[in-house]
């Protein structure tokens, strides 16, 4: 279901000519990284860490351009 609630709004993203799409994911958080590497997403580095589940973890950034601008 995230798989295809992504997907869609990638496509909506697209459809309203953004150039990119960045998300940031919580490094514990495996199944969100998994997600971002199935949508084709590439890690672009790292945001400032954060709190999550009681501790100050590190964030990664994911970057996805559109296709219709890169290409």
């Amino acid at each position: 279901m995230a798989f295809r609630a992504c997907r869609d709004l990638l496509t909506l993203a697209w459809e309203v000519g953004l150039p990119r799409v960045t998300a940031l994911v919580h490094a514990p958080n495996a199944r969100s990284h998994a997600l971002m590497r199935r949508l084709d997403m590439h890690d672009d580095g790292h945001a400032d860490p954060e709190p999550y589940a009681g501790e100050v973890v590190a964030v990664t950034r994911y970057v996805i351009l559109n296709p219709a601008v890169v290409g």
